[in-house]
């Protein structure tokens, strides 16, 4: 992953990030994350794990149901 944990903004489109959530573990820094027409049906709850975040767009995907973990997200995130 090497430089990928500056990261501040991230915009995928089209790429099939489903397999590969994981990995937001690792964007510490990350602001803002952009995930368009990518086909997602879930979001993981390495959603949680990024302190930084502010901004999720997750416009033309496959997702039916979002659930956030009001504990989660005061403790640990900047998303509110």
């Amino acid at each position: 992953y090497g430089q990928w944990g500056k990261l501040r903004l991230l915009e995928l489109n089209g790429f099939n990030f489903q397999s590969y959530q994981s990995c937001l573990a690792r964007l510490h820094r990350l602001e803002k994350f952009i995930i368009l027409n990518s086909s997602m049906n879930q979001l993981s709850y390495h959603i949680y794990q990024l302190p930084h975040l502010t901004d999720l767009s997750l416009i033309y995907n496959q997702l039916e149901y979002l659930h956030f973990d009001q504990d989660l997200l005061i403790s640990t995130s900047s998303i509110h």
